[in-house]
Formats: structure tokens, C-alpha cells, sequence
């Protein structure tokens, strides 16, 4: 008989790798998984925010495209002003006939008004006519020419997207052409319905829609600080006592009473001096003449004299310390930097104040800020400590007789007419200005640079890309000279 071997048991663990052997198989399938899914999640991820990023680059440029577009035609629109201005005096010929004509046949309530009110402020209502007939028919004569101002012509002063589609459209094409048919769809887009009232005009664009549009405003009808130093003949005294009729109501006092965050407290005439050392190119310190303002030869005389100290003994105390720029204004917000110049400063008069137009330009009276119209009255006053300039219904009686003058907001009034207006009001105005309507150093009615502040949005989705440019141009006979440029 033959015996068989019994088979050997396997040792405990052999056993026990058998049975683990399906486990780490499916953790390996898990951990595999659990990786691949990570890298999976990660990669659309990447995919979506880069794909993202693209849309809104993208949406980003062309919406910068848009405002350039608005750039350009607001460069090509002062252009035109340019040559307006200068063929100002044909162009105008007839214009003091026509603006007693629009006065006879509109003005009549807005007069009567101006009457009543000289009234109850105890003011003559007959020689309040008679200043308004006198300036309104004087416009257009005696070398008192009002400015044709093209910028503020636009509707609602700006240059927009819908704008200019409606005006394409003046010029539209042959009927059945396909260039009709594209004008047709775009003057469709353009359209306001009555719930966009007051809303960007979304336009169609190739296959993207959006909106541009551009604000111009004028840089002379704010005080240029660059002429206390490089401004010829009496520009400095001028900028000095232009500064003084902004910064004088007490109101302001607070802001020259009181120690600022460096705790600097400086006046009124330090503020001043301190703007004219920061940009003049010694290393002086200057100080007033007070003999100067009250010379009767002034203009012709130096308002600022050396004196002893260091200009920039106040900015090394800062930290870190600085010195004095010694040089002209790049942007008006080198202005902080100024020993006195702080934050309240700046909030205070900053929209106020530049650095961009020519050094021997004058103030344009053309503003529809009261603020700075109150500051061209007080410049152009003989007498800063008149009693009626005090007078508050006195000086909103002026500003209304001034805007009843610019029956159309796009025709600004001359110096000789402002004169006019003042005296008429008993106040006495400086013989330079008076005098010398055309060449005084204080002010005049006609400007040369200008602030464009364009925009361009893309609509994609529910999200919107805005881009603005701000250009600061002293237009030329082409498209402008380009003083500052800004992105954002």
C-alpha cells in the first residue's frame, strides 16, 4: 500500500498575505483615483481661471480700444476748436444782434427775476437792466468777442457713444445699400429707451457690445501755480493774489489754524511762498516784499525777494526727509509734497489749481464752477476788502446776470462784458483789467489746454470691463500737444 503525503500546512503568515492581497490592490485603485482626481480638479482649475483671465484681458482691450476711440474724437474736437479760435472774429460777426434777439425773446422772465431780487437786496432794479442790456449788446463789438466754446455744445457736455452714432447717421448712406443697413442697426442699438434714461448707450461694435464716452474740461479756468516762479511780467504777483481770493473766505481758516498730521501749522502767505521756493531752482528760501502789494507800479516789480533761511530746513525734519523739487510741476499731485500743502489743502482747492497750461496764460472767467467764479470776481476787484464782496445776495445777483448773459451755454462771455457786469454792481475793477482786456495778466476768455477724461465699457455677461484714460492736451494745429497721460 502506498501511503500519500499529506500536504503541509502554509505558515500563518503566508496566510495572512493571501488574504491581504485583494485590499491593497483596491487601496492602490483608491490612492490612484483620489490623485487623479486632484490633478483632474486642478487642471480645470487652471483652465477655467486662465480661460478667465483671457475674457477679461481681452474684454480689457477692447474696452481701452473704446476709449481711445472717445480719446481720439475728443482730441479731433478741440482740434476744430483750435481752428474755430482762430477765425473767432468772422465767425462771431453779428453775434450781439442775435443774442438781444434770444434776449428779447426768452430772456424776459429771467430779467424780471434779476430785478425783483436787486430789489429785495436794496439794489437800483433799473440798474440792473441796463447793465444786462449793456453787456448783452455789447457781445460781438468793440473787440469784446465771446468764445464759441464746441466742447460744452455736446449733449449733456459730453462726448458719447450715442452721440456720435446719431450724428453718423446725419450723413447715412444710399437706401438699400449694406452700408445703410449696418448704419440702420447701429442708430437701433444706440437709441435710449425710457428705462435707460441717464444710462451708457450699449452699441454694438463688430461682435461685441459696449459704450465709450469723454469729459473735457478747461485747465485754464483753474490757477496755474507754475507762474509764481516762471510766469513774465506780473504773472506772479497775479498767481499770488489769484491764491489769496481762493484761500481768503474765513471759512477756510481751520485749515491754515490748525497743526496738520506732520504738525505743521503755516499761513496763508507761508502756503504761497512755500509752492514758489518747492519749484523755483535755488535753494533760498523766499520771502515777501511788503512794499510790493501796495506799489502802485506793482506788476512791474518782483513780489518775492531772497531771504536768509534754507528752503528745505522743513522737509529734512520729515521721515525720510526730502528735499525741494527745484523744478517745474510734473502732475498737480507733487503739490503734497509742499510744506503747507496737506490733505485738507488739497480737498479744499485742489479741483481748483493746475500745472499744465502756459505760464504767461491768464484765468479764464468762463467757468461754471461757483467756487472758482467767486475767485475770478475777487481777482478782478481793485479792492480785495470791498464790503460788497461780502455781500452774498449781492454776488449770487452777479453770477445770475452772468448766466442770463450766456443764454447758450456753449458761448462764453468776454472780459470786457464781465467787467461790465461787475461795475454795473458797484464794484470798482482793477484799471489793468479794465483797461487791458485783451493782455492783462489776471484774466481772459479763451483757453488752450484741456483735460479729457475718456472711457470705454465692454458688457460680457453680467460682468462689465470700464477703462479710463486722462490726458491733459494744449491743442496745436494737429490733434494737440500731450501734456500728462493716466490709465486706470
Amino acid at each position: 500500500m502506498q501511503l500519500v503525503a499529506r500536504p503541509k500546512k502554509r505558515c500563518a503568515l503566508a496566510c495572512r498575505q493571501d488574504r491581504s492581497g485583494p485590499g491593497v490592490a483596491l487601496l492602490f485603485v483608491l490612492t490612484t483615483v483620489a490623485i487623479l482626481t486632484a490633478i483632474a480638479l486642478d487642471f480645470t482649475y487652471s483652465a477655467r481661471v486662465n480661460f478667465e483671465l483671457a475674457v477679461e484681458s481681452r474684454d480689457s482691450l477692447r474696452a481701452r480700444s473704446l476709449a481711445m476711440s472717445a480719446m481720439s474724437f475728443a482730441r479731433l474736437l478741440l482740434h476744430f476748436q483750435y481752428q474755430l479760435d482762430q477765425v473767432s472774429n468772422a465767425a462771431g460777426q453779428g453775434l450781439g444782434g442775435l443774442m438781444q434777439t434770444v434776449q428779447a425773446a426768452g430772456g424776459g422772465s429771467g430779467l424780471d427775476s434779476l430785478m425783483q431780487m436787486a430789489q429785495s437786496a436794496g439794489i437800483d432794479p433799473t440798474m440792473v437792466q441796463s447793465v444786462m442790456q449793456g453787456a448783452i449788446g455789447g457781445m460781438g463789438t468793440g473787440g469784446a468777442m465771446p468764445s464759441i466754446r464746441l466742447w460744452e455744445a455736446l449733449p449733456g457736455g459730453k462726448l458719447d457713444s450715442g452721440t456720435l452714432l446719431a450724428g453718423f447717421m446725419a450723413a447715412e448712406p444710399l437706401p438699400g445699400s449694406k452700408a445703410y443697413q449696418k448704419a440702420q442697426e447701429a442708430f437701433a442699438d444706440a437709441q435710449v429707451g425710457p428705462d435707460d434714461k441717464g444710462k451708457p448707450v450699449q452699441a454694438n461694435f463688430g461682435d461685441f457690445g459696449g459704450d465709450f464716452g469723454a469729459q473735457i474740461t478747461d485747465e485754464d479756468q483753474k490757477i496755474n501755480v507754475q507762474r509764481l516762479q516762471y510766469s513774465l511780467g506780473g504773472g506772479p504777483q497775479a498767481t499770488f493774489l489769484q491764491l489769496h481770493a481762493m484761500m481768503d473766505p474765513r471759512k477756510y481758516d481751520f485749515i491754515f489754524n490748525e497743526p496738520d498730521a506732520n504738525g505743521d501749522q503755516v499761513s496763508r502767505n507761508d502756503t504761497i511762498v512755500a509752492i514758489k521756493d518747492f519749484i523755483d531752482p535755488d535753494q533760498q528760501q523766499s520771502q515777501l516784499d511788503p512794499t510790493v502789494l501796495e506799489a502802485p507800479t506793482a506788476l512791474a516789480q518782483n513780489l518775492f525777494i531772497t531771504g536768509t533761511g534754507d528752503e528745505n530746513a522743513p522737509y529734512l525734519r520729515y521721515d525720510p526727509p526730502y528735499k525741494a523739487k527745484n523744478a517745474k510741476l510734473d502732475t498737480l499731485g507733487e503739490l503734497h509734497m509742499v510744506y503747507g500743502v496737506n490733505d485738507a489743502f488739497m480737498q479744499a482747492f485742489g479741483d481748483r489749481l493746475t500745472v499744465y497750461p502756459d505760464v504767461n496764460g491768464t484765468l479764464d472767467i468762463n467757468t461754471d464752477d461757483p467756487k472758482q467764479l467767486l475767485t475770478d470776481i475777487r481777482t478782478a476787484a481793485a479792492n480785495p476788502l470791498d464790503p460788497l464782496l461780502e455781500d452774498p445776495m449781492r454776488l449770487k445777483l452777479i453770477m445770475q446776470q452772468i448766466e442770463l448773459v450766456k443764454r447758450f451755454p456753449f458761448i462764453g462771455i468776454s472780459v470786457p462784458t464781465f467787467v461790465a457786469i461787475l461795475e454795473g454792481n458797484g464794484i470798482v475793477v482793477k484799471p489793468e483789467i479794465k483797461l487791458n482786456s485783451a493782455q492783462n495778466v489776471y484774466l481772459g476768455d479763451k483757453s488752450t489746454t484741456f483735460r479729457i477724461v475718456a472711457t470705454g465699457s465692454v458688457k460680457s455677461g453680467a460682468r462689465t470691463i470700464k477703462r479710463t484714460l486722462t490726458a491733459v492736451v494744449r491743442y496745436d494745429s494737429g490733434l494737440g500737444q500731450l501734456l500728462y497721460w493716466h490709465e486706470s
